[in-house]
This record gives structure tokens, C-alpha cells and sequence, in this order.
């Protein structure tokens, strides 16, 4: 969600704090608001582009077809990659 609060600053030229975000719950029509502050968002800014770079390197495996298994999902290149991009 702080994704979408960066690019509606950017859009809407408007501070974090004029942003209002929320989860929406479809199947209870509940609500969870988000804030988000400015040194949240400076740090989503700076990960952003480190993340990129993981998801683009998974184009170096080649072909992956998926096969959900116990044992080789415990071994999975795709899974090395989203740990060290979190």
C-alpha cells in the first residue's frame, strides 16, 4: 500500500499526511486504515528499486515450471530471491 501512497504523492502532488488508505475486506465490507509517515515512504522508495532488480533476476533461471512440492518448494531459487528482497 505505501506503493500506491508514493505514486498518489507524486500524482497528486500531496503530502502523506493528505492521504487516506485502507484496506477493504470484500467479503465482510469491513475496513483497517493505513497511515503512512514520510520516513516510512523514504524507505519503500529506497527498496523499490532493490526488489525490481530481484524479481528481474528470476529471468536468469530460464523456464520454471511450476511444481508445488513439500520437498523441492524447501529448495525453490524463487524463494532465495524473495527472502533477500524482503
Amino acid at each position: 500500500m505505501a506503493a500506491f501512497v508514493l505514486r498518489a504523492k507524486e500524482n497528486y502532488k500531496k503530502s502523506a499526511d493528505e492521504i487516506r488508505t485502507e484496506l477493504v475486506f470484500l467479503m465482510t465490507g469491513a475496513t483497517k486504515p493505513y497511515r503512512f509517515y514520510e520516513v516510512q515512504l523514504r524507505e519503500v522508495r529506497e527498496r523499490i528499486p532493490r526488489e525490481c532488480a530481484a524479481m528481474n533476476a528470476s529471468f536468469e533461471f530460464g523456464d520454471f515450471l511450476a511444481r508445488p512440492s513439500q520437498r523441492e518448494c524447501l529448495s525453490c531459487k524463487f524463494a532465495e530471491i524473495f527472502a533477500e528482497a524482503g
